[in-house]
């Protein structure tokens, strides 16, 4: 650093080594103890063309769908890669562009959580669900769903000691869900658009997870690509994770800047950009973090507050009415299982915003016992229980 601020020759200050295991763009390099971890990601070779690797000069695109750890051995004069271990799995780490943030695990353990990422395997949308990564392996996350901050941008984790949770902010980037406050509704656009949310994400103390958007907004359409850059002189558990009960009480602190990444003009502008609706951001942006008593302003992401699911008469004998009504449009599936949670039958529902769908089966031939009736769309499930009688 010295270097370049004094405009000296740097290149005595780097060595590298090249080995194929490491092409990869779209991935996270995290470092646990002494062991590198690069998580997911994909193998890139082309001109990047948005009409698909077969239009124009094309381009070759694999995913990883891997979790590969390996030494780096320094010698004071070269470097060499050890160790190496590959893990694949290719229905849950197909994913790239994403954020991978240090964590703290309600049981004390250090680690990674990926945090949702482009695209799902069958589909180009984002994935919802989360990745943990530890030294002993990898678990899913499925009862979790994440439809905010859902592309790489600037992120902070922070541990609360005191209460055992582990928060992580997510600062502007893509997502395909945006919270509209003005009218309660979840806005889903799949085009997958820039936005200026700001996003928590808090895992507590017995392992549940919760997702909130600030009130606290971007003043544009910012965050996607960039990093935060951490301060010195404020604590942070192994150089990443903000101790958030070594800030003084009610007292705003900076704890770091938000630099680089995209700027652009709209949410939308991925098949008309020429160029003008885009740029790099040339934006430093200081991070003030203030401990309270009082919690996080803003607005919960739950199934509550998105989708409404009812069934009546509760017990049912004959006829059984489900009522499903969602603050936005979308489509999703209805799903009755027994006690057992072996399903019964499926049924596909086209959901206008703010309109009640009204559903009736015939539950005369079901035997007696506890259903669940599920409506899940892809980003939120809603589960209710119903009993029929003979």
């Amino acid at each position: 650093m010295n270097g370049i601020i004094n405009d000296f020759d740097i290149s005595s200050e780097f060595r590298y080594v090249s080995n194929a295991s490491m092409a990869v763009t779209g991935g996270y390099l995290g470092l646990l103890d002494d062991t590198f971890y690069l998580v997911c990601g994909q193998y890139f070779e082309g001109r990047y063309n948005p009409m698909g690797p077969n239009q124009g000069p094309g381009f070759i695109q694999e995913y990883t769908e891997a979790i590969r750890k390996f030494n780096v051995v320094d010698n004071g004069s070269s470097l060499s890669i050890t160790n190496y271990t590959e893990t694949t799995d290719a229905e849950n780490l197909h994913r790239r562009d994403y954020n991978m943030v240090a964590q703290v695990f309600p049981n004390g353990d250090e680690g990674f959580t990926v945090f949702s990422g482009v695209f799902q395997p069958t589909v180009d949308l984002p994935w919802h669900n989360t990745v943990d990564v530890t030294a002993s392996g990898y678990t899913v996350n499925n009862n979790f769903d994440q439809l905010l901050s859902q592309y790489h941008s600037a992120n902070l984790p922070i541990y609360d000691q005191a209460a055992n949770e582990m928060h992580t902010l997510f600062f502007g980037g893509m997502s395909r869900y945006r919270y509209d406050p003005t009218t309660g509704n979840l806005i889903d656009d799949d085009a997958v658009p820039f936005v200026k949310t700001i996003s928590l994400v808090t895992r507590h103390a017995d392992g549940s997870m919760d997702e909130t958007q600030l009130e606290l907004q971007m003043p544009g359409f910012l965050g996607s690509g960039a990093e935060f850059i951490p301060v010195e002189d404020v604590t942070f558990l192994n150089d990443e994770i903000l101790d958030l009960n070594a800030l003084p009480m009610n007292q705003p602190t900076l704890v770091g800047y938000i630099y680089g990444g995209i700027e652009s003009t709209a949410e939308n502008i991925f098949f008309i950009n020429d160029g003008t609706q885009s740029s790099a951001s040339g934006r430093l942006f200081k991070v003030f973090i203030t401990q309270t008593t009082t919690g996080i302003s803003g607005t919960a992401m739950t199934a509550k507050n998105v989708i409404e699911l009812a069934v009546y008469p509760n017990p049912a004998k004959d006829i059984l009415n489900v009522t499903v009504k969602a603050g936005y449009r979308t489509r999703g599936i209805v799903e009755v299982m027994d006690s057992s949670g072996r399903l019964l039958f499926s049924d596909r529902v086209n959901l206008q915003k703010e309109k009640t769908s009204n559903l009736m089966y015939n539950c005369s031939e079901w035997s007696a016992g506890n259903y669940s009736v599920r409506f899940s769309n892809g980003a939120f499930s809603k589960t209710t229980n119903v009993v029929v009688t003979k």
